[in-house]
């Protein structure tokens, strides 16, 4: 964006997009002044992380690791744009065909709930008898959720300055406090699930033949290929070695959609969990002609400090 405009992306994105809607506060990285407002984000097991001003020294901005900044009043605005409030303090950035087009030329996720991705929003035709629009964000220091129900009208921000799971539960509830018949259907939904939970079996089901046994393959990251081992139980236990290292994890077959081997190993990559703090990789793997591929869920090669987690390719075949 930045090379084909010929301009810096935070001034693109603050003159292009932010102040035609009125978003005052919304910036991509941190100047002085808003790093004085902005909230503290806390990482799990770390505490209070501060906040950065954006360039550190008045360098050029690092494009690949810049953070965006909003308020909720600013992500609001953002919202009723999309649900072409047309505002009078708004400028449209966009046609309401170009609108329209974000959120119904869409393709399936592949999800049994009917979830289909849109040009930035991911779309349910039905969501507890409404359909909606979403778009949400984070890591492991914040999270931002913006869900539409753009036939009502009504939207919710939430913004959360830590990386914990609850944003999705808030943005029901509020979402519940306004609509009736949304708050009806999510405690049918609740209730079917707890009784369903109530009624499963109290012992794992054994995994099949199909995904037990000796498993070699790799990782490929930008890098290099990482040599991956995964000895694989019927009851889920995994003995797992990715690159030099070895540990021990669990799998378990995903259902919603076709049926995914899931195997969860601690530690990053490269190394296992540092004391205190509790990373995780996660393959998520489907049935191929030769094996199983998919996507591992990890923290890069050689991370440092609070490098985010990121997705490669992997790919296993039976040994025996």
């Amino acid at each position: 964006m930045a090379r084909g405009a010929g301009r810096p992306l935070p001034d693109l994105l603050r003159d292009e997009v932010f102040r035609p809607l009125g978003m005052v506060d919304a910036s991509l990285g941190l100047d002085s002044a808003q790093l004085r407002r902005a909230a503290v984000p806390s990482a799990p097991g770390q505490g209070r992380i501060p906040n950065q001003a954006s360039p550190p020294g008045g360098g050029p901005l690092d494009y690949a690791n810049a953070l965006g900044y909003a308020s909720a009043h600013d992500l609001a605005l953002f919202a009723a744009f999309h649900m072409k409030a047309h505002r009078p303090d708004q400028r449209a950035i966009l046609s309401d065909a170009a609108v329209d087009s974000m959120q119904f030329s869409t393709v399936s996720t592949g999800q049994t709930d009917g979830q289909r991705y849109g040009l930035g929003w991911w779309v349910e035709e039905n969501r507890l008898g409404y359909r909606s629009v979403l778009a949400q964000g984070g890591n492991n220091l914040a999270q931002a959720w913006l869900r539409l129900i753009p036939s009502e009208r009504v939207a919710v921000a939430v913004l959360l300055n830590r990386g914990v799971g609850f944003g999705q539960a808030v943005t029901d509830a509020a979402l519940a406090a306004v609509l009736p018949r949304y708050g009806e259907a999510m405690t049918a939904r609740d209730r079917e699930r707890a009784a369903a939970q109530a009624s499963a079996p109290a012992t794992p089901i054994a995994l099949d033949s199909t995904m037990v046994g000796l498993w070699i393959g790799r990782v490929r990251t930008a890098e290099a290929e990482v040599p991956l081992e995964l000895a694989i139980a019927a009851n889920g236990a995994v003995q797992a070695r990715i690159g030099a290292r070895s540990d021990t994890g669990r799998a378990r077959v995903l259902t919603g959609g076709a049926p995914k081997l899931f195997i969860r190993v601690p530690g990053d990559l490269e190394a296992p969990s540092p004391p205190g703090v509790n990373r995780v990789t996660r393959f998520y793997l489907h049935p191929r002609e030769t094996g199983f591929s998919g996507v591992v869920t990890t923290r890069p090669p050689s991370a440092s400090g609070l490098d985010g987690s990121v997705s490669y390719w992997a790919e296993i075949t039976r040994r025996r």
